[in-house]
C-alpha cells in the first residue's frame, strides 16, 4: 500500500518545495496588492471548474472500476464538460468588461483570454489527472506534476525579472505552466485524447450524471467554503490584506504535500478495495496512520513558523502568526478523505451537500464577524474552526452509514493541535509549545511506532523490487 502512496507524494513533495522558495522571492519582487490580483484569478477558475464540470469527475472515479470499457467511459464523462467550457469562454468573451471590472477593479480584455485558456485547460487538466489517478500510474502522475512545478517556477521568475512586476505577469506565469501541464497529460494518454463520437451512449451520460449532478451543489459550496475568506477580504478589508493572506496559504503547501499525494492515491485505492470486499477495518488503520503523521506534521510547522518571517518581505510581516491558523483545513480535509468512505459507497451523494452547505454556512457567518475587526487573522481563524465543522460532519455522517471509526484518536489530537496553535498565537514562548508536541507525540507513540515500522520495511521492499526492476508506474 505505501509503495503506490510514496511514489505517488514525489510529486507533491517537490511541488511543495518549489513552492516554498517561490513564495519568498515573489514576495520581494511584487507587492501584496498585485498577489491578491492573481489569487482573485485563480478563485474564478476554480468556480468556473466546479461549475462545468457536471460532478462527472466523480462519477469517473465510481464507474472506472466497473466499466469494461474505460475509453468508451472516458469519452462519455468528458464530453459536457468540454461542451460548458465552450459556452462558458464565450459569455466570457461577450461580458468581459462587466465580469473582469468586478474581480480586479478595472476592465482587461488580456485578463479575459488568460481566464478562458486557464477554463479549457483546467477541465482538460482535471479529468486527465483523474484519468492517471484511476489507472494508478504514480510515477506518470508524479513527473507529470515535477515537470509542470518546474516551469511554472521558472517562467514566473523570469517574467518577474526581465518584465513587468506585477499580480499579470504572475498570471501568465500560471497559463504557461497548465499548457504545458495539458501537453504533459494528453500525452501520457494519447489513446484518450481524441474525443470518439461513435462512442456517445446518451443512457451512460444520463447515468453518470444522475451520480455526478448532485455534486454540483456540493462542489459550488465546498468553493465557497474555500473561498469564501478571500472573497469577504477582498470587500471587507483591502487587497493588501488578501495579499498577506494568500501568501500565508502558500507557506502552509508543507502540510498539502499528503493531502494531494494521498488523495491521488486513496480514491482509486479505496474503491477498488471496496469492489474486493476488503475489511472497513483497514480503512480504520489507514485512518489511524495518516492522522498521526499529520497532526505531528503540523506540531512542526507550528514551531518553525518564526522562519515565514526571515523569508518574506517586510510588507508580508503578517503571514508568519495567519500561517499557523491555517493548518487545519489541509490537515483535517485529508483526514476525512478516508472517513468519508461511507456516503459514497452507500451513493448518498445528497448528504454531501448538506455538509458542505452547513460548513460554508458557518465559515460565512465567522468571517463576516471577524474579517471587520481582525482583518486576515480573522478569516484564517474562522477557516480552521469551518474546517474542524467539515470534519465532524463528515466523519460522524458516513460513521453511521457504514463503519464506525474510533473517534478518540480524532478528539485528542485535534484538541492539542488548537492548544498549540492558540499557544503560539498568544507568542507565550516555545517551551511551552514543545510542551504541546512531546505530549501529541506521547500519545500518539504506539501509532507512530506502527507507521516506522511499516515506513522501514516498505523501503526495505522497494529496495528489493528495483533491483528486479519492478514498475510503479
Amino acid at each position: 500500500m505505501l509503495k503506490k502512496l510514496f511514489v505517488f507524494s514525489i510529486g507533491p513533495v517537490f511541488s511543495a518545495l518549489i513552492g516554498i522558495v517561490s513564495t519568498p522571492l515573489t514576495s520581494w519582487l511584487v507587492a501584496p496588492s498585485e498577489f491578491a490580483l492573481a489569487s482573485m484569478f485563480s478563485l474564478f477558475v476554480s468556480l468556473s471548474n466546479a461549475s462545468i464540470s457536471l460532478g462527472m469527475e466523480h462519477a469517473f472515479a465510481r464507474e472506472y472500476n466497473l466499466a469494461s470499457d474505460k475509453l468508451r467511459l472516458f469519452n462519455n464523462i468528458v464530453l459536457l464538460p468540454y461542451i460548458g467550457s465552450i459556452i462558458l469562454s464565450l459569455l466570457l468573451m461577450l461580458n468581459y468588461h462587466y465580469i473582469t471590472s468586478a474581480l480586479f477593479g478595472y476592465p482587461s480584455l488580456l485578463l479575459t483570454i488568460l481566464l478562458i485558456i486557464c477554463i479549457v485547460l483546467s477541465v482538460i487538466n482535471c479529468f486527465f489527472s483523474n484519468l492517471l489517478r484511476m489507472q494508478e500510474r504514480a510515477r506518470s502522475y508524479s513527473s507529470r506534476i515535477i515537470i509542470y512545478k518546474l516551469i511554472h517556477f521558472v517562467s514566473l521568475i523570469l517574467i518577474l525579472l526581465f518584465f513587468k512586476r506585477s499580480g499579470e505577469s504572475i498570471i501568465i506565469a500560471s497559463v504557461i505552466a497548465e499548457i504545458a501541464n495539458s501537453t504533459l497529460l494528453l500525452s501520457a494518454n494519447p489513446s484518450f485524447a481524441k474525443l470518439t463520437l461513435e462512442n456517445i451512449d446518451l443512457k451512460l451520460i444520463k447515468k453518470c450524471l444522475k451520480y455526478g449532478l448532485p455534486m454540483v451543489p456540493t462542489f459550488l459550496l465546498t468553493w465557497a467554503f474555500n473561498s469564501m475568506d478571500k472573497v469577504m477580504l477582498r470587500s471587507f478589508a483591502s487587497y493588501r490584506e488578501l495579499g498577506v493572506y494568500a501568501a500565508s496559504f502558500k507557506f502552509v503547501s508543507a502540510l498539502t504535500i499528503l493531502q494531494t499525494a494521498f488523495s491521488s492515491y486513496w480514491l482509486p485505492t479505496s474503491y477498488r478495495w471496496h469492489e474486493e470486499g476488503v475489511s472497513p477495518s483497514k480503512y480504520g488503520k489507514v485512518s489511524n496512520a495518516i492522522s498521526v503523521l499529520l497532526f505531528f506534521l503540523a506540531g512542526i510547522v507550528v514551531i518553525l513558523r518564526f522562519f515565514i518571517s526571515w523569508l518574506l518581505s517586510p510588507d508580508y510581516s503578517e503571514a508568519s502568526r495567519i500561517s499557523i491558523f491555517l493548518i487545519f483545513p489541509p490537515i483535517l480535509t485529508t483526514i476525512s478523505y478516508t472517513t468519508i468512505s461511507g456516503i459514497d459507497f452507500k451513493r448518498k451523494t445528497y448528504l454531501h451537500i448538506i455538509i458542505a452547505g452547513v460548513s460554508a454556512g458557518t465559515n460565512f457567518i465567522l468571517n463576516w464577524f471577524l474579517i471587520p475587526s481582525y482583518g486576515a487573522l480573522g478569516a484564517a481563524a474562522a477557516t480552521s474552526i469551518s474546517a474542524t465543522v467539515l470534519f465532524w460532519m463528515r466523519t460522524l455522517i458516513s460513521r453511521r452509514l457504514w463503519w464506525p471509526f474510533p473517534l478518540k484518536l480524532y478528539i485528542v489530537n485535534i484538541m492539542l493541535l488548537y492548544v498549540m496553535v492558540l499557544v503560539a498565537s498568544t507568542q507565550v514562548g516555545l517551551v511551552f509549545e514543545l510542551l504541546v508536541l512531546f505530549f501529541i507525540i506521547g500519545y500518539n507513540a504506539k501509532e507512530i511506532k506502527a507507521l516506522f515500522r511499516v515506513i522501514i520495511k516498505v523501503f526495505g521492499q522497494r529496495v528489493k523490487s528495483e533491483k528486479k526492476g519492478v514498475s510503479y508506474d
